[in-house]
């Protein structure tokens, strides 16, 4: 059984990993929302959109929640440093920190703000526009500074 079970999330993660290398954007996660209340999702790197998520705000979301919400929906994983408004998104859909240079990583605006805060603290109104960037240098190639 567990021979089964390891072959399975093999299987799994191969599958995982060539979705992520396709050259296609990932489907969205998309209905019918009144376009004043959504909150739009972009997951990106400096060369394209990685993912894009339309979401209903619930009261208190942040830009953590709807991150993981809409991950969840599409089956994209998520990995977090830390936890709630402490928390750091350390990786999305396989690619993480450090992986392309010691000061590469994630970063995140809302409505074209740097967050000051993490993304577990940070609130989302209705109608804000959430952006997780991929980094290769601290956030300063998306301009932000400190």
């Amino acid at each position: 059984m567990k021979r089964i079970w390891s072959i399975t999330l093999v299987l799994a993660m191969a599958l995982l990993l060539l979705a992520g290398c396709s050259g296609e954007k990932q489907p969205t996660a998309t209905a019918t929302l009144d376009p004043a209340t959504k909150i739009v999702v972009s997951v990106r790197t400096l060369e394209k959109e990685l993912y894009h998520f339309e979401l209903a705000r619930a009261e208190g979301d942040t830009a953590l929640s709807v991150l993981q919400r809409g991950a969840k929906d599409a089956n994209i994983a998520v990995a977090l440093t830390g936890s709630d408004d402490m928390a750091y998104v350390s990786g999305i859909g396989g690619l993480k920190e450090k992986d392309q240079g010691d000061k590469s990583g994630w970063v995140f605006r809302v409505n074209e703000q740097f967050g000051m805060t993490s993304a577990g603290a940070t609130v989302l109104k209705d109608g804000d526009k959430v952006e997780f960037l991929y980094s290769l240098d601290w956030g300063a190639d998306w301009g932000m500074s400190y």
